[in-house]
């Protein structure tokens, strides 16, 4: 689930290589379920900042 503070705000979710795999605004879910295992970055853009944050998939 996603935090409300970023409710509205545009995401970047981006392989280790930097390379950008979806991008939307969020909502309450973002769904992960066509990303394969591994390790990803996801990047909030809003309010004037850019926060970044890792996270795994394993299957």
């Amino acid at each position: 689930r996603v935090d409300e503070k970023y409710i509205g705000q545009r995401y970047n979710i981006t392989d280790t290589h930097g390379k950008i795999l979806t991008s939307a605004i969020y909502d309450e879910v973002i769904n992960i379920k066509q990303l394969p295992s591994g390790l990803y970055y996801i990047s909030i853009v809003g309010g004037g900042m850019i926060s970044i944050d890792k996270f795994i998939i394993v299957r």
